[in-house]
């Protein structure tokens, strides 16, 4: 049986919104089902800002549908505007859009969805710094966006030295650079520890970051099912990741610049993700849309009937797991 995804990857209107719709879908199921089980919405992530003030399980599910789109829309600008993927696909809001459906527990959080939307803002502005050692603006801009996100979930700071990272990727690298990126991060935190002393004198500063770490990540805590459906995600990663890097030698030096950042912020979300497991919730989104983008690339540019087929498992895999992973 040949198997083509062409209509899919440049769909018609139709077919896009067919589409959505067929996600939500799933996005609805898991809202009953989370009823059904009694699951209430609660807060996860250590925040000073505690966005998840919303008891109510509907509320709080449409919020986060809300901050999806709205995130699925910078990530189309994010693509066009610095030609991740050399041409125009509706792959990765596809997938980034079916991640989210599928995992549920971001649906309770809204500190990663506002997160995951700062972090694509800053995403722009680290992207324009592309063999620009003076962009003293851009750095600047990049962690102060940064540093507010950390305001609400403090392990966002550690994403500010991947960026001096991707600097040196970017050849942008500078003590300009670096000395901007570094008071852009800590611009929010001057802001608000004077606005803390004044409000409160006695605070104890000693309080103000909670990274709590655990390095003994128990794998027996994760059910059958779930260890089972992250294997088959990152079977499809792996491969999708091997193929783009063999399709990246015909992309532009400064698309694989982005493409390696890219890579190297998604395993580096994985490692914070084990390694401060109270605060999974919050990376998880941000996991989703990086996730989204690499395989994406496979997806679209490599025309053969091996991902093909690969993209139609990845789907049925998500949407499998949605309907068993309640099975116990």
């Amino acid at each position: 049986m040949n198997i083509s995804i062409k209509n899919i990857i440049t769909p018609s209107i139709p077919l896009a919104i067919s589409s959505i719709i067929l996600c939500f879908s799933l996005w609805t199921y898991c809202y009953f089902n989370d009823l059904f089980h009694g699951i209430t919405t609660q807060s996860s992530v250590h925040s000073f800002f505690k966005v998840g003030i919303f008891n109510n399980l509907l509320v709080s599910n449409l919020i986060s549908i809300a901050f999806t789109l709205s995130n699925a829309f910078l990530l189309i600008q994010l693509n066009n505007k610095f030609t991740i993927i050399r041409t125009r696909t509706f792959l990765p809001i596809l997938i980034f859009i079916l991640l989210s459906c599928t995992w549920s527990t971001t649906h309770l959080t809204d500190e990663s969805d506002i997160c995951l939307t700062l972090f694509l803002l800053s995403l722009f502005y680290i992207f324009n710094m592309y063999r620009n050692p003076t962009g003293v603006e851009q750095s600047f801009m990049g962690s102060l966006i940064i540093g507010i996100s950390s305001l609400i979930v403090n392990h966002m700071l550690f994403f500010i030295p991947i960026f001096w990272i991707g600097y040196g990727i970017f050849q942008s690298i500078s003590v300009r650079t670096f000395l901007s990126s570094v008071f852009g991060a800590i611009t929010p935190w001057i802001f608000y520890i004077s606005t803390l002393k004044i409000n409160q004198p006695d605070y104890n500063l000693n309080n103000l970051l909670v990274l709590n770490k655990n390095l003994f990540f128990d794998i027996n805590s994760i059910t059958f099912i779930n260890k089972f459906y992250i294997a088959l995600l990152a079977l499809v990663f792996i491969f999708c990741s091997l193929g783009m890097f063999v399709n990246s030698r015909a992309d532009a030096t400064h698309t694989r610049s982005k493409l390696n950042l890219l890579l190297l912020l998604f395993l580096t979300n994985c490692v914070l993700s084990l390694l401060f497991v109270n605060v999974t919730s919050a990376f998880i989104p941000i996991i989703g849309i990086l996730y989204a983008i690499i395989v994406s690339h496979s997806f679209t540019l490599i025309q053969s009937k091996f991902y093909s087929y690969l993209f139609v498992a990845f789907c049925c895999i998500n949407v499998l797991y949605i309907f068993t992973k309640n099975i116990h």
